[in-house]
């Protein structure tokens, strides 16, 4: 079993796309381990308090666009985290 976390900060504008961008990151970590099938993922966000909702909103339907419909995987779960 391998496990991967990774931190990555927005570098576009998009939110969705965003999504998308940071979901390949941390799974093209693991295809570079070998590793041909990733069986799921958990996702933590982190966000500042007073960021709309539509950008939260907007990056995790990304990063389930990228999980579910380019790699066939899921979304299993995750945290989000509110900082000041």
């Amino acid at each position: 079993m391998v496990k991967n976390i990774d931190v990555f900060t927005p570098i576009i504008d998009e939110p969705e796309i965003m999504g998308e961008i940071a979901a390949a990151n941390v799974t093209n970590d693991v295809f570079a381990l070998n590793i041909p099938e990733i069986s799921g993922m958990l996702v933590f966000l982190g966000i500042k308090k007073n960021t709309p909702i539509y950008i939260a909103e907007g990056i995790l339907v990304g990063i389930r666009n990228f999980i579910e419909n380019k790699i066939d995987s899921k979304v299993l779960g995750g945290h989000t985290i509110y900082s000041g």
